[in-house]
C-alpha cells in the first residue's frame, strides 16, 4: 500500500512507500475551494467546498496531453473516492489499518471515511491548472482554489502519477491513463488556508 498524506494547513502532499514508511516525494498543494467566498453560508463541506478531513482512495489517473489540457484542471486528473468496505477490510486484514470507534487509523491518523458520500459527492480529483491563474498551463502556476479538489503545480502532477503508478510521464505529459498497481490511501488532514486566487 502507498500512503499519500495531504496536510492542508501546511500545503504539503507527501507520498510514503507505506503507512509510516519512507517518504517518496513531497509536493505543494491546496485544498481550498470557491465556496468560502462565493457561498459562505453553504459550507463547510460539499460541492464548491473542501472535502472533510479523512481517509480516501486514489483509483484512476488520466493524462490528456497538451491538446486536451483544460484551464481549470491542467493536463490530467487523479480520481479520489471514498474507501469502500472491501478495501477497508483488506487493509485491516493486512495490518495496515485499525478501527477506533467510527474512525480508521492509518499511518497514525485516526480519521473518518465516506466524507464524499456524506456530502453528496461521488469523487473529486487531484489536478493542476487554475481558471483564475494568469497562465493555467504554466509549469509552476499559482495554486488557485477549486470546486473542492486538490490542486498541485502542473509540473508536479506527472511526477506524482509516476510515483504512484510506476510510469515515466514527463512535463507536459503525453495522453495516457490507467490504474495504480497497489492500493493508494489518500489521507486529508486539517483545513487549507485561503488561496490567493
Amino acid at each position: 500500500m502507498i500512503h499519500c498524506v495531504f496536510n492542508r494547513p501546511s500545503g504539503e502532499l507527501k507520498v510514503f512507500a507505506s503507512p509510516g514508511g519512507p517518504q517518496r516525494g513531497s509536493f505543494q498543494a491546496t485544498g481550498d475551494a470557491w465556496g468560502r467566498t462565493t457561498n459562505p453560508g453553504d459550507g463547510p463541506h460539499g460541492h464548491f467546498w473542501p472535502i472533510p478531513p479523512g481517509h480516501y482512495l486514489l483509483t484512476v489517473w488520466q493524462s490528456w496531453g497538451t491538446a486536451g489540457a483544460v484551464a481549470s484542471e491542467g493536463y490530467g486528473q487523479i480520481y479520489v473516492v471514498d474507501i469502500d468496505d472491501g478495501t477497508k477490510q483488506r487493509l485491516v486484514d493486512a495490518g495496515l489499518c485499525t478501527i477506533s470507534g467510527d474512525n480508521l487509523v492509518i499511518g497514525g491518523f485516526a480519521l473518518a471515511r465516506n466524507g464524499l458520500a456524506q456530502n453528496q459527492r461521488a469523487a473529486i480529483m487531484v489536478h493542476g491548472g487554475g481558471s483564475n491563474a494568469p497562465d493555467p498551463f504554466a509549469a509552476m502556476q499559482p495554486l488557485c482554489a477549486t470546486d473542492g479538489c486538490t490542486r498541485v503545480h502542473n509540473q508536479d502532477w506527472p511526477t506524482l502519477v509516476n510515483l504512484l503508478a510506476g510510469t515515466s510521464l514527463s512535463f507536459p505529459p503525453a495522453p495516457a491513463g490507467g490504474t495504480f498497481p497497489e492500493t493508494v490511501v489518500y489521507t486529508v488532514v486539517g483545513d487549507s488556508p485561503q488561496a490567493t486566487c
